[in-house]
Protein backbone atom coordinates (compact mmCIF):
# COMPACT_ATOMS: atom_id res chain seq x y z
CA UNK A 1 0.00 0.00 0.00
CA UNK A 2 1.23 3.29 -1.15
CA UNK A 3 1.64 5.79 1.44
CA UNK A 4 0.08 9.18 0.99
CA UNK A 5 1.98 11.89 2.13
CA UNK A 6 0.96 14.73 4.21
CA UNK A 7 1.51 18.57 3.41
CA UNK A 8 3.83 19.09 6.34
CA UNK A 9 5.78 16.21 4.36
CA UNK A 10 5.65 17.23 0.57
CA UNK A 11 7.83 19.35 -1.18
CA UNK A 12 7.44 21.52 -3.92
CA UNK A 13 10.17 20.68 -6.90
CA UNK A 14 11.18 23.46 -9.50
CA UNK A 15 13.10 22.87 -12.93
CA UNK A 16 14.82 24.94 -14.76
CA UNK A 17 16.64 24.78 -17.80
CA UNK A 18 19.45 27.67 -18.67
CA UNK A 19 20.58 27.92 -22.39
CA UNK A 20 24.37 28.98 -22.35
CA UNK A 21 27.01 29.29 -25.61
CA UNK A 22 30.52 28.38 -25.99
CA UNK A 23 29.90 25.94 -26.59
CA UNK A 24 25.92 25.84 -26.92
CA UNK A 25 24.25 23.47 -24.57
CA UNK A 26 22.00 23.25 -21.54
CA UNK A 27 22.00 23.41 -18.17
CA UNK A 28 18.83 21.67 -16.08
CA UNK A 29 18.07 21.95 -12.33
CA UNK A 30 15.65 20.88 -9.85
CA UNK A 31 14.85 23.43 -6.54
CA UNK A 32 12.43 21.76 -3.81
CA UNK A 33 11.12 23.58 -0.51
CA UNK A 34 8.95 21.90 1.66
CA UNK A 35 5.57 22.84 1.55
CA UNK A 36 5.11 23.46 5.90
CA UNK A 37 7.90 26.27 4.65
CA UNK A 38 6.41 27.43 1.61
CA UNK A 39 2.98 27.85 3.33
CA UNK A 40 4.43 29.04 6.85
CA UNK A 41 6.76 31.48 6.17
CA UNK A 42 7.36 35.02 5.02
CA UNK A 43 9.30 35.38 1.88
CA UNK A 44 12.33 37.06 3.52
CA UNK A 45 13.10 34.05 5.66
CA UNK A 46 12.72 31.86 2.79
CA UNK A 47 15.59 32.40 0.41
CA UNK A 48 17.58 29.74 2.43
CA UNK A 49 14.65 26.89 2.26
CA UNK A 50 14.72 26.55 -1.42
CA UNK A 51 17.74 24.23 -2.24
CA UNK A 52 18.83 22.78 -5.51
CA UNK A 53 19.07 19.20 -5.49
CA UNK A 54 19.82 18.11 -8.55
CA UNK A 55 21.36 19.28 -12.08
CA UNK A 56 22.11 18.18 -15.33
CA UNK A 57 24.65 19.43 -17.95
CA UNK A 58 26.86 18.41 -20.65
CA UNK A 59 27.70 18.73 -24.53
CA UNK A 60 25.32 15.70 -25.76
CA UNK A 61 21.91 16.85 -23.79
CA UNK A 62 19.03 17.32 -25.95
CA UNK A 63 19.08 21.53 -26.49
CA UNK A 64 15.00 21.56 -25.87
CA UNK A 65 13.52 18.70 -22.85
CA UNK A 66 10.39 19.21 -21.49
CA UNK A 67 9.55 17.29 -17.99
CA UNK A 68 6.69 15.50 -15.98
CA UNK A 69 6.18 13.33 -12.88
CA UNK A 70 5.86 9.58 -13.37
CA UNK A 71 4.80 7.88 -10.35
CA UNK A 72 7.95 9.51 -7.28
CA UNK A 73 9.99 10.45 -10.72
CA UNK A 74 10.62 13.92 -12.23
CA UNK A 75 11.33 12.96 -15.95
CA UNK A 76 12.67 14.64 -18.76
CA UNK A 77 12.44 14.08 -22.10
CA UNK A 78 14.12 15.15 -25.28
CA UNK A 79 15.59 15.07 -28.50
CA UNK A 80 18.91 15.14 -29.60
CA UNK A 81 19.44 16.49 -33.22
CA UNK A 82 22.34 15.28 -35.18
CA UNK A 83 25.03 18.34 -35.08
CA UNK A 84 26.54 19.87 -38.09
CA UNK A 85 30.45 19.13 -38.26
CA UNK A 86 32.46 21.42 -37.09
CA UNK A 87 33.92 24.16 -40.37
CA UNK A 88 37.56 23.26 -40.76
CA UNK A 89 40.42 24.68 -43.69
CA UNK A 90 39.55 22.96 -46.65
CA UNK A 91 43.64 22.19 -46.66
CA UNK A 92 43.28 20.41 -43.42
CA UNK A 93 40.23 18.15 -44.26
CA UNK A 94 41.25 17.56 -46.72
CA UNK A 95 44.87 16.32 -46.00
CA UNK A 96 43.21 14.87 -42.65
CA UNK A 97 43.61 11.50 -41.44
CA UNK A 98 40.13 9.75 -40.48
CA UNK A 99 39.93 9.24 -36.80
CA UNK A 100 37.59 6.78 -34.77
CA UNK A 101 35.18 9.70 -33.92
CA UNK A 102 33.91 9.67 -37.67
CA UNK A 103 32.39 6.24 -37.37
CA UNK A 104 30.86 6.69 -33.95
CA UNK A 105 27.34 8.55 -35.43
CA UNK A 106 25.25 5.60 -33.64
CA UNK A 107 21.79 5.92 -32.57
CA UNK A 108 23.01 6.38 -29.07
CA UNK A 109 24.69 9.71 -30.10
CA UNK A 110 21.65 10.98 -31.18
CA UNK A 111 17.65 10.44 -31.04
CA UNK A 112 15.58 10.64 -27.80
CA UNK A 113 16.48 10.95 -24.31
CA UNK A 114 14.45 10.33 -21.07
CA UNK A 115 16.44 11.20 -17.74
CA UNK A 116 14.33 10.63 -14.32
CA UNK A 117 15.36 11.85 -10.63
CA UNK A 118 13.87 10.11 -7.69
CA UNK A 119 12.22 11.92 -5.10
CA UNK A 120 11.01 9.07 -3.33
CA UNK A 121 14.31 8.92 -0.74
CA UNK A 122 13.43 4.83 0.24
CA UNK A 123 13.97 3.96 -3.53
CA UNK A 124 17.15 6.49 -4.16
CA UNK A 125 18.80 7.64 -0.72
CA UNK A 126 21.55 9.47 -3.37
CA UNK A 127 18.99 10.80 -6.22
CA UNK A 128 20.60 12.76 -9.25
CA UNK A 129 19.32 12.81 -12.43
CA UNK A 130 20.17 9.79 -14.14
CA UNK A 131 19.93 8.54 -18.20
CA UNK A 132 17.29 6.30 -18.46
CA UNK A 133 16.83 3.61 -20.74
CA UNK A 134 13.83 3.91 -22.31
CA UNK A 135 12.13 3.06 -25.92
CA UNK A 136 11.82 5.32 -28.24
CA UNK A 137 8.53 7.13 -29.83
CA UNK A 138 7.01 5.37 -32.81
CA UNK A 139 6.69 8.95 -34.64
CA UNK A 140 9.25 11.40 -33.45
CA UNK A 141 7.82 14.07 -30.50
CA UNK A 142 10.69 17.00 -30.29
CA UNK A 143 8.29 18.94 -27.42
CA UNK A 144 5.66 16.46 -26.32
CA UNK A 145 3.21 17.44 -23.19
CA UNK A 146 3.71 14.12 -20.45
CA UNK A 147 0.63 13.18 -18.59
CA UNK A 148 0.61 10.56 -16.18
CA UNK A 149 -2.86 9.42 -16.10
CA UNK A 150 -4.22 5.86 -14.85
CA UNK A 151 -0.74 4.79 -13.73
CA UNK A 152 0.70 4.89 -17.97
CA UNK A 153 2.83 7.66 -19.33
CA UNK A 154 0.86 9.61 -22.00
CA UNK A 155 3.16 11.78 -24.82
CA UNK A 156 1.26 14.16 -26.87
CA UNK A 157 2.82 16.32 -29.53
CA UNK A 158 3.60 16.71 -33.16
CA UNK A 159 4.82 14.38 -35.96
CA UNK A 160 7.21 16.68 -38.39
CA UNK A 161 6.11 14.54 -41.30
CA UNK A 162 2.07 15.56 -40.32
CA UNK A 163 2.31 18.09 -38.71
CA UNK A 164 -1.81 19.27 -38.34
CA UNK A 165 -2.12 16.44 -36.61
CA UNK A 166 -1.29 15.86 -33.11
CA UNK A 167 0.64 12.76 -32.62
CA UNK A 168 -0.02 11.09 -29.13
CA UNK A 169 1.07 7.92 -27.51
CA UNK A 170 0.94 6.03 -24.62
CA UNK A 171 3.70 3.78 -22.35
CA UNK A 172 2.26 0.99 -20.45
CA UNK A 173 3.99 -0.17 -17.60
CA UNK A 174 2.85 -4.11 -18.82
CA UNK A 175 4.16 -3.32 -22.47
CA UNK A 176 7.40 -1.72 -21.61
CA UNK A 177 7.10 0.40 -25.03
CA UNK A 178 5.12 2.79 -26.35
CA UNK A 179 1.85 2.53 -28.04
CA UNK A 180 -0.29 4.75 -30.51
CA UNK A 181 -3.36 6.04 -29.16
CA UNK A 182 -5.98 6.38 -32.14
CA UNK A 183 -7.81 8.24 -34.15
CA UNK A 184 -5.26 11.25 -33.42
CA UNK A 185 -7.18 14.38 -34.60
CA UNK A 186 -6.47 17.79 -35.89
CA UNK A 187 -4.64 20.05 -33.99
CA UNK A 188 -4.00 23.60 -35.06
CA UNK A 189 -0.93 25.48 -34.73
CA UNK A 190 -0.16 29.05 -34.59
CA UNK A 191 3.79 28.76 -34.91
CA UNK A 192 5.73 26.46 -36.29
CA UNK A 193 7.69 26.80 -33.10
CA UNK A 194 5.82 25.53 -30.27
CA UNK A 195 6.72 23.77 -26.76
CA UNK A 196 4.41 21.52 -24.15
CA UNK A 197 3.23 24.96 -22.70
CA UNK A 198 0.91 25.23 -26.02
CA UNK A 199 -1.07 22.32 -25.10
CA UNK A 200 -3.68 23.14 -22.20
CA UNK A 201 -4.66 20.11 -20.50
CA UNK A 202 -6.62 19.12 -17.11
CA UNK A 203 -6.68 15.36 -15.27
CA UNK A 204 -10.22 14.71 -13.98
CA UNK A 205 -11.11 11.68 -11.82
CA UNK A 206 -7.86 10.35 -12.34
CA UNK A 207 -8.41 8.31 -15.17
CA UNK A 208 -9.87 11.39 -17.58
CA UNK A 209 -7.78 13.83 -19.46
CA UNK A 210 -8.90 16.47 -21.36
CA UNK A 211 -6.31 18.23 -24.08
CA UNK A 212 -7.23 21.82 -25.58
CA UNK A 213 -5.10 24.54 -27.45
CA UNK A 214 -5.71 28.27 -28.67
CA UNK A 215 -7.59 26.94 -31.73
CA UNK A 216 -8.73 23.78 -31.01
CA UNK A 217 -11.39 22.45 -29.65
CA UNK A 218 -12.11 20.43 -26.18
CA UNK A 219 -10.95 16.36 -26.51
CA UNK A 220 -11.30 14.19 -23.49
CA UNK A 221 -9.66 10.97 -23.39
CA UNK A 222 -11.27 8.27 -20.94
CA UNK A 223 -8.45 6.05 -20.22
CA UNK A 224 -10.29 3.67 -18.35
CA UNK A 225 -12.25 2.83 -21.64
CA UNK A 226 -12.13 -0.27 -23.55
CA UNK A 227 -10.94 1.60 -26.55
CA UNK A 228 -9.78 4.88 -24.77
CA UNK A 229 -10.26 7.06 -28.10
CA UNK A 230 -10.67 10.76 -28.15
CA UNK A 231 -14.04 11.99 -27.70
CA UNK A 232 -14.89 15.61 -29.32
CA UNK A 233 -16.59 17.89 -26.45
CA UNK A 234 -16.88 21.32 -27.02
CA UNK A 235 -15.88 23.59 -30.18
CA UNK A 236 -14.40 26.09 -28.58
CA UNK A 237 -10.31 26.41 -27.55
CA UNK A 238 -9.23 28.03 -24.97
CA UNK A 239 -5.94 30.03 -24.17
CA UNK A 240 -3.11 28.64 -21.84
CA UNK A 241 -4.70 29.72 -18.40
CA UNK A 242 -7.93 27.72 -19.18
CA UNK A 243 -8.28 24.32 -17.92
CA UNK A 244 -6.55 24.40 -14.65
CA UNK A 245 -9.39 25.39 -12.54
CA UNK A 246 -11.85 22.73 -13.94
CA UNK A 247 -9.60 19.65 -13.46
CA UNK A 248 -9.96 20.33 -9.36
CA UNK A 249 -13.74 20.26 -9.57
CA UNK A 250 -14.99 17.01 -9.81
CA UNK A 251 -15.70 13.88 -12.64
CA UNK A 252 -18.48 16.16 -14.53
CA UNK A 253 -16.99 17.32 -18.04
CA UNK A 254 -20.09 17.89 -19.94
CA UNK A 255 -19.56 21.06 -22.03
CA UNK A 256 -21.81 23.24 -19.99
CA UNK A 257 -18.95 22.90 -16.64
CA UNK A 258 -15.95 23.42 -18.79
CA UNK A 259 -15.23 27.08 -18.02
CA UNK A 260 -12.48 29.29 -19.20
CA UNK A 261 -9.53 30.48 -16.42
CA UNK A 262 -9.81 34.07 -16.93
CA UNK A 263 -6.07 34.75 -17.16
CA UNK A 264 -6.77 38.59 -15.61
CA UNK A 265 -6.80 36.73 -12.45
CA UNK A 266 -3.43 35.52 -12.73
CA UNK A 267 -2.34 39.33 -14.04
CA UNK A 268 -4.06 40.86 -11.76
CA UNK A 269 -2.24 39.37 -8.76
CA UNK A 270 0.63 42.38 -9.73
CA UNK A 271 3.84 40.42 -10.81
CA UNK A 272 4.67 42.75 -13.62
CA UNK A 273 8.35 43.75 -12.96
CA UNK A 274 9.07 45.21 -16.56
CA UNK A 275 11.65 42.77 -17.51
CA UNK A 276 12.11 41.76 -21.63
CA UNK A 277 12.30 38.37 -20.94
CA UNK A 278 8.95 36.31 -21.48
CA UNK A 279 7.19 34.85 -17.92
CA UNK A 280 6.53 31.58 -18.12
CA UNK A 281 4.08 29.98 -15.42
CA UNK A 282 3.43 26.31 -14.28
CA UNK A 283 0.29 24.95 -12.20
CA UNK A 284 0.75 22.21 -9.20
CA UNK A 285 -2.55 20.51 -7.80
CA UNK A 286 -2.43 20.77 -3.80
CA UNK A 287 -5.42 18.35 -3.41
CA UNK A 288 -8.91 19.50 -3.59
CA UNK A 289 -9.59 23.22 -4.80
CA UNK A 290 -6.16 23.82 -3.91
CA UNK A 291 -3.17 25.03 -6.23
CA UNK A 292 0.47 26.18 -6.38
CA UNK A 293 1.32 28.50 -9.09
CA UNK A 294 5.00 29.20 -9.99
CA UNK A 295 5.89 32.00 -12.23
CA UNK A 296 9.27 32.99 -13.35
CA UNK A 297 11.30 35.46 -14.93
CA UNK A 298 14.83 35.42 -15.98
CA UNK A 299 16.09 39.14 -15.30
CA UNK A 300 18.31 39.77 -18.43
CA UNK A 301 19.65 43.12 -17.27
CA UNK A 302 20.88 41.95 -13.85
CA UNK A 303 22.80 39.44 -15.71
CA UNK A 304 24.43 41.48 -18.31
CA UNK A 305 25.54 44.14 -15.22
CA UNK A 306 27.12 41.44 -12.86
CA UNK A 307 28.14 38.36 -15.29
CA UNK A 308 25.55 36.27 -12.95
CA UNK A 309 22.87 34.67 -13.81
CA UNK A 310 19.74 35.71 -11.97
CA UNK A 311 15.74 34.39 -12.26
CA UNK A 312 13.33 35.53 -10.13
CA UNK A 313 10.42 33.02 -9.30
CA UNK A 314 7.16 33.74 -7.82
CA UNK A 315 5.21 31.07 -6.33
CA UNK A 316 1.55 31.66 -4.84
CA UNK A 317 -0.74 29.01 -3.07
CA UNK A 318 -4.56 29.63 -2.99
CA UNK A 319 -7.71 28.02 -3.12
CA UNK A 320 -10.45 28.28 -5.66
CA UNK A 321 -14.64 28.80 -5.33
CA UNK A 322 -17.41 28.98 -8.09
CA UNK A 323 -20.86 30.75 -7.42
CA UNK A 324 -23.50 30.20 -9.94
CA UNK A 325 -25.35 33.20 -10.98
CA UNK A 326 -29.25 33.36 -11.17
CA UNK A 327 -28.94 34.09 -14.96
CA UNK A 328 -26.94 31.09 -15.40
CA UNK A 329 -23.50 32.79 -15.58
CA UNK A 330 -20.38 30.90 -13.22
CA UNK A 331 -17.81 33.38 -11.33
CA UNK A 332 -14.80 31.88 -9.94
CA UNK A 333 -12.73 33.46 -6.73
CA UNK A 334 -9.17 32.76 -4.97
CA UNK A 335 -8.21 32.84 -1.58
CA UNK A 336 -4.40 33.01 -0.62
CA UNK A 337 -3.34 29.81 1.38
CA UNK A 338 -0.35 32.04 2.81
CA UNK A 339 -0.69 32.55 6.56
CA UNK A 340 0.43 36.32 5.82
CA UNK A 341 -2.50 37.55 4.99
CA UNK A 342 -0.17 40.65 3.35
CA UNK A 343 1.86 38.46 1.86
CA UNK A 344 -0.36 37.15 -1.04
CA UNK A 345 2.77 35.52 -2.61
CA UNK A 346 6.81 33.99 -2.04
CA UNK A 347 9.61 35.68 -3.88
CA UNK A 348 12.31 34.00 -4.79
CA UNK A 349 15.69 34.75 -7.09
CA UNK A 350 18.13 32.03 -8.34
CA UNK A 351 21.76 32.89 -8.86
CA UNK A 352 21.78 30.40 -11.96
CA UNK A 353 25.44 31.05 -13.16
CA UNK A 354 28.76 31.72 -11.97
CA UNK A 355 31.95 32.78 -13.88
CA UNK A 356 33.77 30.74 -11.91
CA UNK A 357 31.60 27.47 -12.46
CA UNK A 358 30.81 28.09 -16.20
CA UNK A 359 34.34 29.13 -17.75
CA UNK A 360 34.21 31.29 -20.48
CA UNK A 361 30.21 30.32 -21.37
CA UNK A 362 27.64 32.99 -21.71
CA UNK A 363 24.19 32.78 -20.40
CA UNK A 364 22.10 33.90 -22.74
CA UNK A 365 18.90 32.69 -21.00
CA UNK A 366 16.75 30.94 -18.43
CA UNK A 367 13.27 29.00 -18.21
CA UNK A 368 10.93 27.50 -15.83
CA UNK A 369 9.98 24.09 -17.27
CA UNK A 370 7.70 22.71 -14.75
CA UNK A 371 6.56 22.75 -11.01
CA UNK A 372 5.51 19.66 -9.37
CA UNK A 373 4.35 19.06 -5.83
CA UNK A 374 5.65 15.18 -4.67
Amino acid sequence: MVKVKGDEERSLYICTVEELESPIRRRYRIHSITLSDLLSKRSIELQKSLHEVARLEGPDLPLHMDCSIYGSQIIFTGVVELASPPLTDSSDSEDREPSSDDNNDSSDDRGERMFVFETDPTLDPSPSIKRESFPEFNSPMHHPLLVELAGDLYALGWDEEFPNYASFEVFKQKDKRWLPVYPTFPFEKEDEEYDSNYFSYAVVGGTKMLVSGPKTPVYCLDAAATLGKWNWRTNVGYQVYELIAYRMLNDDYSIERIRAFDPSIITSWGWDIGYDAPLKYSFAHLGGRRVCLTEARFVSHETQKHGIGMMRLFVSTFEFSFEDGNDGSRSFSVKSLLDYSADSSRIFQLLLDDPQESGDATLLNAQLLGCFVL
